[in-house]
């Protein structure tokens, strides 16, 4: 999914380039999230700090209560390689760095549902 101001597009098939794609319209400002999301796997890409680009990965979202949150930041162009490197083989080669903020997701969801009914 890509997500625009006030407009969203869902893509049920994608390449690799289409991902890159959309990586890069994060960068310039075009989208303001991409949702990659596969069996129990699901990636969301976000505008990070200094042109920097944040990586939200959602492992294992079965419902199961064992669900993770980590979360990375990359240049573009490490944020592409990471996920060139996953969709082919995976795995992330390199896992140092991925900070888990399970806790602070969870918070905010519960707030969230609390507020508004729903979790986000």
């Amino acid at each position: 999914m890509i997500f625009g101001e006030s407009w969203h597009d869902e893509h049920k098939f994608f390449s690799v380039r289409d991902v890159e794609l959309a990586i890069d319209g994060i960068h310039e400002g075009k989208y303001t999230k991409t949702v990659l999301e596969w069996g129990t796997q699901a990636l969301d890409f976000f505008p990070g700090v200094q042109n920097d680009l944040m990586v939200i990965w959602c492992t294992n979202n079965t419902g199961k209560g064992n669900t993770r949150f980590l979360a990375k930041e990359g240049t573009v162009t490490q944020v592409k390689f990471w996920l060139v490197n996953y969709l082919k083989s995976g795995v992330f080669e390199e896992m140092s760095g991925w900070a888990d903020v399970t806790v602070q997701i969870e918070k905010a969801n519960r707030k969230g549902k609390k507020k508004h009914g729903k979790v986000f």
